[in-house]
């Protein structure tokens, strides 16, 4: 059950890092005419901020589900969720940008991905460690 809750939170993880920064590319699109802002500031931070929330959400929505083994746990899986989010990236973008663009992407682009995934992801891990615990906190006292 661990491997199938690490593989299911990366892959769910990598997928929101991917779509927030997709967002956020569109975002700084709709306002480039106002924004004098450097593109990759921009967006970045708004795909950083967009994924930790919705990670967030999603880790307080799955504490109410009947059906606890989707939430992870420990300490151990977090650290290979975050780990596994890593690997995630050249098996769904370079699909993905070959499909949309018509080429392979550039190496230089899944790192650009990587370093995003580094502080975001440990962010989102990290508040989810939060959230679960403390809802584990008041299930526990009631």
């Amino acid at each position: 059950m661990t491997l199938l809750r690490v593989s299911l939170h990366s892959v769910v993880l990598t997928m929101m890092d991917l779509g927030t920064i997709i967002l956020a590319f569109g975002f700084y699109s709709i306002l480039r005419s106002i924004v004098t802002a450097n593109q990759r500031i921009v967006q970045g931070s708004f795909a950083a901020l967009l994924c930790i929330l919705i990670y967030a959400l999603l880790s307080l929505a799955i504490t109410r589900l009947p059906i606890k083994a989707l939430s992870l746990q420990g300490n151990s899986e977090m650290i290979w969720t975050y780990f596994a989010a890593f690997l995630w990236v050249p098996v769904i973008f370079i699909p993905l940008h070959y499909f949309t663009q018509g080429y392979i992407t550039s190496f230089g682009n899944i790192i650009a991905i990587w370093l995003f995934q580094i502080p975001v992801n440990l962010l989102a891990l990290l508040i989810s460690r939060k959230i679960l615990n403390h809802r584990r906190e008041i299930s526990f006292s009631q």
